[in-house]
């Protein structure tokens, strides 16, 4: 075999190598996007396995789509969490500054929660009584969490306010 022929073999080899790694980790992404949409429905408790699977896949379709779509608001909470976590640590300590940024990462994921839990609610209107009752579970602790949340805020702002000023309607 020529010089030539043996260049142009390990070249096509490289190629080819190079390609299989590139579609072996596109499939490992898409899979672990799909197992984080999975883990999100079953952390939950949902027992989804009562779905239907097109439903089942359809509804994780719905909480992955929003979870991806939220991926920034993800990490902007995440990085008021490590700042409120820092703030903590820090000295001199200044307990206001540790509250206002808790406060702000409860609202990142107060904001996270209601993006996410929207989708929820409009896939559920094409859905079956029976099926909602499925995924009642998923609703009823994400939601739960949510309110208190909100009351949670709501009790900040209340705190907030000067005495004489008359109190947000919840």
């Amino acid at each position: 075999m020529s010089t030539r022929w043996r260049v142009i073999l390990i070249v096509s080899l490289a190629l080819n190598l190079f390609l299989a790694g590139a579609l072996a980790v596109r499939l490992a992404w898409r899979w672990s996007e799909d197992r984080s949409a999975h883990r999100f429905a079953t952390n939950r408790g949902s027992g989804l396995d009562a779905l239907a699977p097109d439903r089942r896949q359809a509804f994780l379709d719905v909480v992955g789509r929003a979870s991806r779509e939220n991926n920034a608001l993800y990490r902007e909470m995440r990085a008021a969490r490590a700042e409120a976590g820092r703030r903590f640590t820090a000295t001199p300590y200044d307990p206001l500054a540790v509250a206002a940024q808790l406060d702000e990462a409860n609202a990142l994921e107060l904001r996270l929660r209601r993006q996410i839990e929207q989708p929820i609610i409009g896939y559920a209107a094409t859905i079956s009584a029976e099926e909602r009752q499925v995924l009642r579970p998923v609703i009823e602790r994400g939601l739960r969490r949510t309110l208190r949340l909100e009351r949670q805020e709501r009790e900040r702002r209340e705190a907030e306010a000067p005495a004489d000023a008359t109190p947000p309607r919840p």
